[in-house]
């Protein structure tokens, strides 16, 4: 099978003056094109208008910057160098070419944010005596700036060189970790399209903090003054995690729901279910899989009590209720803090351990254009295995690589907090009873402790 390559366009775009570093652009592109075309599998080929074919204007109302600008819209990378002229101005327009230029990638940026800008200016230095172009080119930059568009600046040719190479393999290096990831997510985010037109295409169903598990009731007039209900910081991060991954696989037409106000024609959509042993409907149709397929159950949680999960190990016909540490863990960790006031830094420097699960199923009743609609379901025994559960989608891409890439998934998963942050989560859908309750004994908690709180 042949080597597939990844191919970029970089379009140099500057106005007269800087030949040399123009040159210089096309060189370091060339050399660079040469290490890591068979290295990393992607190509660059620089795009200046020099190396246009001279193909005349198809509109009578269309200029020649038109034709070039069409070429700025096909980049991948764009390449501004600056110095003290400002560019030609075409008869009818109040802009230079170089700045329509800048115009349509600012355009194309909008459209797709993982277009990448360069800019560069040559230093003009002090001068009293500038005339209409410098003028304007220092204008020019000015807005730029404003704009908060990011700029190096250099002295000479070679100067503007190691900045431009420096700055050409970081960014490919980070294309290339970027591909691999979107690579990995695709394989685990899978969406389906029912056949007739229907927006959103998913839906993320969330159930906010009830009433009864707040502290601030006032008298029962609990959303008087507020704009919207309360969210765990832990199932905010959830949220925010899995709207990044969305977005960074391309899929942007989604809606994030409270469980009161789902759509009528949920049941044509791809459902995204988090923190679900909250949500009544969440259980209601996780309950409508074959109880055989099913590797966990979550009891729905009622107020002063801990939602309980059963998880079945791969192979078992029988399964076991798994009880999180987490309350051991800050119970030891908490013992000499004032927990009765407000919140202080040293309250999140804990080491904790908790669970939680990621699951992925087909749905196969319904009439989709494109295959079947995919049920999620994310979700902790507390709200730190739910943050851990989207940190695991988003950072464990090797895990998520061998996944089954059509098929239904049920993964049981072992969060490790620490200082402030998730510091790992490991695959634990495998481990024994024995393991579960192990976790919970407080030698093994205090050992975890130790060992985790020494570095």
């Amino acid at each position: 099978m042949p080597d597939i390559y990844e191919n970029y366009n970089i379009f140099i775009s500057s106005p007269g003056g800087l030949d040399a570093e123009r040159n210089s652009a096309e060189r370091v592109i060339r050399s660079i094109n040469t290490t890591i075309r068979d290295t990393l599998k992607i190509s660059i080929e620089s795009l200046r208008w020099e190396k246009l074919p001279p193909v005349t204007p198809g509109l009578p109302a269309e200029k020649i910057q038109d034709t070039i600008n069409k070429e700025v819209m096909k980049s991948d990378f764009f390449i501004l160098i600056l110095h003290k002229r400002y560019g030609t101005t075409e008869d009818g327009s109040s802009k230079s070419n170089t700045e329509r230029e800048i115009d349509s990638i600012l355009k194309k940026l909008q459209q797709n944010h993982q277009l990448k800008i360069l800019v560069y200016f040559k230093d003009i230095g002090q001068n009293d005596d500038q005339g209409d172009q410098e003028k304007k080119a220092r204008e020019f930059r000015d807005r730029l700036k404003k704009s908060g568009i990011l700029f190096k600046k250099f002295s000479n040719p070679n100067e503007f060189s190691e900045y431009l190479t420096h700055d050409l393999y970081n960014l490919i290096l980070k294309i290339r970790s970027s591909t691999s990831k979107i690579s990995a997510l695709q394989h685990f985010w899978k969406f389906s399209k029912v056949a007739r037109n229907t927006h959103p295409h998913v839906a993320i169903i969330f159930q906010p903090v009830n009433k009864e598990f707040m502290n601030d009731r006032r008298d029962g007039n609990v959303w008087a003054n507020r704009l919207q209900p309360n969210i765990y910081f832990e199932d905010y991060r959830a949220l925010h995690k899995i709207q990044n991954n969305l977005s960074l696989i391309g899929m942007n037409d989604y809606r994030v729901y409270f469980h009161t106000d789902t759509p009528p024609n949920l049941k044509d959509l791809n459902r995204i279910w988090v923190c679900f042993p909250r949500n009544r409907r969440a259980l209601a149709q996780l309950s409508e899989y074959n109880s055989n397929q099913l590797r966990f159950i979550f009891e729905h949680r009622r107020e002063q009590q801990e939602t309980k999960l059963k998880w079945k190990s791969p192979g078992k016909i029988k399964g076991f209720f798994i009880h999180s540490p987490l309350s051991k863990y800050l119970n030891e960790q908490r013992n000499n803090h004032d927990c009765e006031q407000d919140w202080t830094t040293d309250l999140g420097k804990v080491v904790a351990k908790h669970y939680a699960v990621i699951a992925r199923f087909a749905t196969s009743n319904n009439d989709t254009g494109e295959g079947p609609l995919y049920d999620y379901y994310l979700a902790g025994i507390r709200g730190l295995g739910t943050w851990g559960a989207t940190w695991f989608i988003d950072k464990k891409l090797k895990e998520l690589e061998v996944l089954p890439d059509d098929g239904d998934i049920q993964l049981l998963i072992e969060v490790l907090y620490k200082d402030g942050s998730i510091y790992d989560v490991k695959d634990v859908s495998s481990k024994t009873k024995k393991y579960f309750d192990d976790q919970n004994k407080i030698e093994v908690i205090k050992k975890t402790i130790i060992e985790y709180t020494s570095f």
